[in-house]
């Protein structure tokens, strides 16, 4: 393996492995945002038909 093969796949690798270790902590972050929307939403339908009762009747 060639000293300029060797940079490349090092250097390739390296980018690889640091844009992995950025991207994991945004998508935990996104998961955790994504389950409080659920949950809001989820909220929301459980209080809906109550309230849509009350409007009605």
């Amino acid at each position: 393996m060639s000293v300029k093969s060797l940079f490349i796949y090092t250097l390739s690798l390296t980018l690889g492995i640091g844009a992995v270790a950025h991207a994991k902590p945004q998508l935990i972050e996104l998961q955790l945002q994504e389950a409080a929307q659920t949950e809001e939403l989820a909220n929301r339908i459980s209080y809906a038909p109550g309230h849509w009762g009350r409007l009605t009747v």
